[in-house]
């Protein structure tokens, strides 16, 4: 079992994954899941990683990271880029700081134009939300199985992992 949430400032979905901050448990949807739903719900109540999850995201809200060297870390660029792929990182690292700037907006905490941090709690939430509604796909993917695929993507594991990094 995850918990996820809706993010604060629209309306993509994310699964923290912050280490010591979460729990799992694999329930079997079979006949026998309404007679394990109390054993359930008292597991739940004692996880008591929920407050965890919630100290390591306002720790994600207080650290401020340089925007430019948290995108050069996780999307890396190779030593002999071609002219394409240099101009598809500047696209997407366009997208990514625009995102930033209209979330960080919404929530009331506006980033000053040509500011070149932010915070890594704002850092996941650009990121994730360029997977979710920017990145290039295949086919006409409805916006909640597009949210949900995103949860899974590799680049959504690698940003809360260098989030996390960056926190230690």
């Amino acid at each position: 079992m995850e918990g996820g949430f809706y993010r604060d400032a629209c309306r993509n979905l994310s699964i923290p994954r912050i280490a010591g901050a979460s729990f799992s448990r694999t329930i079997r949807h079979t006949s026998s899941l309404r007679a394990h739903m109390d054993q359930l719900i008292q597991l739940c109540r004692e996880a008591n990683n929920f407050e965890a999850m919630i100290s390591a995201m306002q720790r994600l809200n207080q650290i401020e990271c340089n925007v430019v060297d948290f995108l050069a870390e996780l999307y890396p660029m190779p030593e002999n880029a071609s002219n394409n792929q240099q101009t598809r990182a500047k696209d997407r690292a366009a997208k990514i700081y625009s995102r930033l700037h209209r979330e960080s907006l919404a929530l009331g905490n506006p980033i000053p134009d040509g500011a070149k941090s932010a915070t890594l709690w704002q850092m996941v939430g650009a990121v994730t939300g360029y997977i979710q509604h920017d990145k290039s796909r295949k086919n006409g993917i409805e916006t909640f199985d597009l949210a949900v695929m995103c949860l899974a993507d590799a680049e959504t594991a690698a940003c809360w992992k260098l989030a996390e990094q960056l926190a230690s």
